[in-house]
């Protein structure tokens, strides 16, 4: 995984997964994934619980 950057709290990291870039960023609380294959994005929105 490679950290990218960090804007407003969110970190952004990118790997390579099934031969695709997936993007993943960890914001307050909620971890975003988003993945651009074949010009179609999918996005999935965990929110993580409270600690």
């Amino acid at each position: 995984m490679e950290y990218l950057f960090e804007h407003n709290g969110c970190r952004v990291y990118r790997f390579i997964g099934r031969g695709q870039f997936v993007y993943f960023a960890n914001c307050k609380g909620e971890t975003i994934s988003m993945s651009d294959s074949t010009g179609v994005r999918n996005t999935t929105n965990i929110k993580s619980g409270n600690r």
